[in-house]
């Protein structure tokens, strides 16, 4: 690191009069972290690279309009007037929530913007969206709303491609804000106003941070090594699909004899063609091999004894519930259903 340091000070010094930014135009920089605030809302934090920024610039992303800046913060939390090259800056004034990584840049031509509005280069992530998209959006599928922080933006790009990639009907990933570095009060804020957990890469959270989140019941997730997260993900998201039932044969029951019947059930006697039967389980009722009702064994008896087991060839009597109509001779279908929770792989 030390001969790193020596050689970019030596290249400065011998090309400073190339490679020195022009403070005088308009101003050009990164977006190093972004988050929603309450109180005030979309913020960024942005690195100037060229020229100066000043309060009411315009802000341009990807040939978007996102809003102008309102107040600058420096490093330090002070407020500030103008931002030189080199300087990192917390920006507010954002309509629209930028992304890290993404190019700002200060475009001041009125028909340009204009241009910019009506046919932004790629759908706004708008920090408030509307009531009626959040709804249409919530009846499609269910999304895990989580706070991104990383170390570096390769770790952040790895990351947000990833979940990008993942694609299911049911559920998906919702990154609410994301940023570089540790975190912070604000990530807390934003992860309480969007119901969100906090996940971290190769950050830290601070003493503060950590007891503020469990006051405010705030979820936070650090991780050194990349799958692990994912894996935490995928838990997460696999628990809010929906289970799938399998169904399993267990016997069949031929009617005999109806000892007694009132509204939904009935109590009757039979005999076990097949298979075995299992009080708890379902069935279906066969007249003439066609469907034509279902229900429940509520309970079966073997010799005038519970029986939780009734074999092919045995006679039983049942305790059924249905809302269909029995009659002698019909075959009851049982069977069971079993829950299997999804598997989801990012």
């Amino acid at each position: 690191m030390d001969a790193l340091l020596d050689v970019l000070l030596l290249i400065a010094d011998l090309e400073k009069d190339k490679i020195k930014a022009n403070p005088k135009r308009d101003a050009v920089g990164t977006v190093i972290e972004s988050h929603i605030y309450k109180g005030e809302g979309p913020v960024a934090t942005v690195l100037i690279q060229a020229g100066t920024l000043r309060r009411n610039d315009p802000l341009t992303i990807n040939s978007q309009l996102y809003g102008r800046v309102r107040a600058m913060k420096d490093w330090c939390g002070a407020e500030a007037q103008a931002a030189p090259p080199s300087m990192p800056v917390k920006i507010l004034g954002f309509k629209v929530l930028p992304e890290v990584g993404e190019i700002l840049e200060i475009i001041r031509d009125e028909k340009s913007l204009k241009l910019k509005k009506v046919k932004p280069s790629r759908p706004a992530i708008f920090a408030a969206p509307t009531v009626q998209i959040m709804k249409e959006e919530q009846a499609a599928k269910k999304f895990l709303n989580i706070i991104l922080k990383a170390d570096v933006l390769g770790s952040m790009e790895a990351i947000v491609g990833s979940l990008e990639r993942l694609d299911n009907p049911e559920v998906g990933v919702k990154i609410v804000s994301r940023g570089l570095g540790n975190l912070s009060e604000g990530d807390i804020l934003s992860a309480e106003a969007n119901g969100a957990i906090v996940y971290g890469f190769n950050v830290v959270a601070p003493p503060q941070i950590i007891e503020s989140a469990r006051e405010k019941n705030i979820e936070i997730k650090l991780f050194n090594i990349i799958y692990d997260l994912f894996d935490d993900i995928n838990l997460k998201l696999e628990k809010m699909l929906s289970p799938e039932y399998f169904r399993i044969a267990l016997g069949k029951l031929k009617i005999i004899s109806i000892f007694w019947s009132k509204k939904n059930e009935l109590i009757v006697g039979g005999v076990a063609t097949d298979g075995h039967l299992e009080p708890g389980a379902m069935f279906k009722i066969l007249r003439d091999q066609k469907e034509v009702g279902e229900g429940k064994i509520e309970s079966l008896q073997q010799a005038k004894q519970a029986a939780k087991e009734v074999r092919m060839g045995s006679e039983c009597g049942a305790k059924i519930k249905t809302k269909d109509e029995i009659k002698v001779n019909d075959i009851l279908d049982v069977y069971k259903e079993e829950e299997k929770r999804k598997k989801l792989i990012l």
